[in-house]
């Protein structure tokens, strides 16, 4: 091929790689741009429009709040607080009045009949006598609903001028006046408020609408632009229409020297981006890979401190129970100790008892071998005292050594 003709190829496989280019930006950068523009107009429009609706309600509130009916001083007074259980204390009164009006049936004329002497008359007064336990139990028992029955009427006497005075129609009326002056004045508001939303709306929808016509204007603007660039690749005969993207790459390999004609600029560019395309793969198969080893090594760092954790809590518990174990041993030890000990000393308190008693044994035996032998010389010499003396003095001896708990 001579320098000519292949200048001439570069240059035309050149303005087919710029007219592809040209055709790339408007598909990945023109269009979306518009359409990005558009939803980005748009939204602010709707923001816009939300922050309308928001002032104008923060406007028609406000008027309405100057506009609010004030409570009548009747409505601001603070009653008594009423007691929890209101609807048994009024059960409970019921009962007590029931109660006392069946005792004072029996009780009266019981003691009437008492007073005279008859004898019905005890017995109805001490029927009445249940009846007057059951009303003071249950009397008692109604002391916060009375408290608040005597608060409330004091409440009521007090501020009888404002309940029920002239000053509480007059101020009544005024209430109910303010009252539908607001309910007008609500009516009006809602009013004026749904005329400026739709007011709002419509000026909206207005400004949605150009920002959409713009956009499709120049959308069809670009999209002439567009038709005329896909006009002249279609138009292309140089290249087969799937090696357009390959324009650039085709010249480069021609302009290098590293292809003489378009078959070989194209088998090598179909090379070229195959090998990419096998470089790429093995680039994210790469990257799939150590993502892979990535999570093995975290799952693995994972297993390996939980397993860690585990042992950690597998030594504390054995480490527990070698110490309860440990206490364990401790208090047994000291309870054999303790036993040994106590053991020991009745041992020792059993030998110190034997010891006192076979000590009392003998002196016992020893008062009564004297003893009886001063009786015998008594007896024999025919002192009958004092024979009875040693003789008794033998019997208390002997009382002792049986007492002792001693025997040979």
């Amino acid at each position: 091929m001579s320098e000519l003709n292949k200048d001439a190829l570069v240059e035309e496989l050149e303005s087919i790689a710029q007219i592809y280019s040209r055709k790339v930006k408007y598909e990945y950068e023109v269009f979306p741009q518009i359409e990005n523009e558009r939803t980005k107009k748009t939204e602010a429009i709707r923001q816009s429009m939300l922050e309308r609706y928001l002032s104008e309600k923060s406007s028609a509130d406000e008027t309405l709040k100057q506009k609010e009916p004030c409570l009548p001083k009747f409505a601001c007074l603070e009653a008594p607080p009423l007691p929890s259980n209101t609807a048994g204390d009024k059960t409970r009164l019921l009962l007590i009045t029931l109660v006392g009006v069946l005792t004072l049936a029996l009780l009266i004329p019981g003691l009437i009949l008492t007073v005279l002497n008859i004898e019905p008359g005890t017995y109805l007064s001490l029927l009445a006598i249940p009846g007057i336990i059951i009303w003071l139990c249950t009397f008692f028992h109604l002391d916060p609903f009375l408290d608040y029955t005597d608060a409330l009427k004091s409440w009521q006497k007090e501020n009888a001028e404002v309940l029920s005075g002239a000053s509480a129609e007059t101020d009544r009326a005024a209430f109910l006046q303010q009252c539908a002056v607001y309910e007008n004045a609500l009516s009006e508001s809602v009013k004026q408020f749904a005329a400026k939303i739709e007011e709002v709306t419509e000026q909206a929808d207005a400004e949605i609408e150009a920002v959409n016509q713009k956009a499709r204007e120049d959308t069809e603007r670009n999209k002439t632009a567009y038709d005329k660039i896909c006009e002249q690749l279609n138009s292309v005969t140089l290249i087969h229409p799937d090696l357009v993207p390959q324009a650039h790459r085709m010249a480069r390999l021609i302009r290098t020297g590293r292809a003489d004609t378009v078959k070989e600029a194209a088998n090598l560019a179909m090379e070229e981006v195959a090998q990419e395309r096998q470089e790429q793969a093995r680039q994210e198969e790469a990257a799939r890979r150590e993502e892979i080893l990535r999570q093995q090594a975290y799952e693995e760092a994972q297993h390996n401190r939980a397993m860690e954790r585990a042992v950690a809590e597998q030594n504390r518990i054995a480490e527990r129970q070698l110490a309860e174990q440990e206490k364990a041993n401790q208090i047994a030890e000291q309870e054999r100790r303790d036993a040994d000990r106590a053991r020991r000393d009745a041992q020792e308190a059993a030998r110190r008892e034997s010891s006192n008693a076979q000590r009392k044994y003998l002196d016992a035996r020893n008062r009564y071998n004297s003893a009886s032998a001063h009786y015998r010389a008594c007896v024999a010499r025919g002192a009958t005292q004092d024979a009875q003396r040693f003789q008794a003095e033998m019997e208390r001896a002997k009382v002792e050594m049986i007492n002792s708990g001693w025997s040979d």
